[in-house]
């Protein structure tokens, strides 16, 4: 899902002799930003599996929903992994981007907020305001991808033990 460190991991990935690292898409052909022609989860995964490039394609952070994405990497013998995070800082990243896309007049990024946080917010009877409902988002959005994940069998390999081990690194993208 991201806000776990997946812009560093695939920087030192990319700086790895043999390796094709992909970040940040949802088109393994195109790799343009999520979002923008988007292949689905299954096609993705076939379009990875196919990949000709004599080098083995490393993707990190498509965002694709883990329930279509893991059982279609399955099919195909590639590995699927859930990159995480300490739980408040990876909401608390997710929340700084939700925020600054909202701020920056994305009206989808508002949209979803409102749509995620206002009930909640109500039946906690919390305060109805941006922050509020923008955490809220952010906490859900978090929270249910790493779960999903999680509970399809994803191993979990935790952003902060990448970056502070490099054996533990190595190993998790061996």
């Amino acid at each position: 899902i991201g806000f776990a460190g997946t812009h560093s991991i695939a920087a030192i990935l990319s700086g790895v002799p043999g390796l094709d690292v992909v970040h940040g898409t949802q088109n393994f052909t195109t790799r343009g930003p999520i979002g923008t022609n988007s292949q689905s989860a299954d096609e993705f995964a076939a379009t990875m599996s196919q990949a000709g490039s004599g080098q083995r394609p490393i993707v990190i952070h498509t965002n694709l929903p883990p329930a279509a994405l893991k059982p279609a990497c399955d099919r195909r013998g590639i590995r699927y992994g859930l990159i995480a995070r300490h739980p408040v800082r990876q909401i608390e990243s997710c929340y700084a981007w939700a925020m600054k896309k909202t701020l920056d007049g994305a009206r989808d990024s508002l949209v979803m907020s409102l749509k995620t946080g206002l009930n909640v917010l109500q039946q906690m009877q919390l305060p109805i305001n941006l922050p509020n409902v923008t955490y809220v988002y952010a906490a859900q959005h978090v929270c249910t991808f790493n779960l999903a994940a999680v509970a399809l069998g994803a191993p979990v390999m935790r952003m902060e033990e990448l970056l502070q081990d490099e054996p533990t690194f190595r190993a998790a993208f061996d």
